[in-house]
């Protein structure tokens, strides 16, 4: 009886390795579709891609905000309006805490490309952060519900910039 009981604990801890392992792997591949769509500057391609993929009450949170998934994209519009041409989009999958038919993912996020100034020169924008990112796990598909911008930071030309004070590096 014992061993019995043994079996189904040691099955019971192994499911969330499995449902983390089952995430990552989906996400790695899930990721190389949007890093594709957002490298040609594709917001309606990555929202194509993104649509099947998300909750019906997604949110979106940043800077103390919280957003839909529509308000999320006319945002990443206008973002992506600023490069004339990507140069690398990124993500890499730090942690996943699956319990369940729910996970926890935190992912670091990355993009840079070509932007113009207001010298009329090019410049390199940089962006990347961490975001945790929250999924259900519906039927045999994993669902994003919610993502959550915990850190982010971004550069021109190396330098820290705040495109909310007034456009400059710092």
């Amino acid at each position: 009886m014992r061993q019995v009981a043994l079996l189904i604990v040691g099955f019971a801890c192994l499911a969330p390795a499995q449902n983390s392992d089952e995430l990552r792997n989906w996400m790695k591949v899930t990721n190389a579709k949007f890093h594709k769509a957002l490298m040609k500057k594709d917001v309606k391609g990555f929202a194509a891609l993104m649509k099947p993929i998300i909750t019906k009450d997604f949110k979106y949170m940043e800077g103390g905000q919280t957003m839909t998934f529509n308000q999320m994209l006319e945002g990443m519009k206008a973002g992506m309006g600023q490069f004339t041409k990507m140069i690398k989009v990124d993500s890499k999958v730090l942690t996943v805490q699956a319990q369940g038919n729910k996970a926890n993912v935190t992912v670091m996020h990355s993009m840079s490309g070509y932007t113009m100034g207001p010298d009329k020169k090019k410049h390199v924008m940089a962006m990347s952060g961490n975001a945790i990112e929250s999924y259900v796990k519906m039927g045999k598909s994993w669902k994003l519900s919610s993502m959550d911008w915990r850190e982010s930071k971004m550069t021109m030309d190396g330098k820290p910039f705040d495109p909310m004070a007034g456009g400059q590096p710092k």
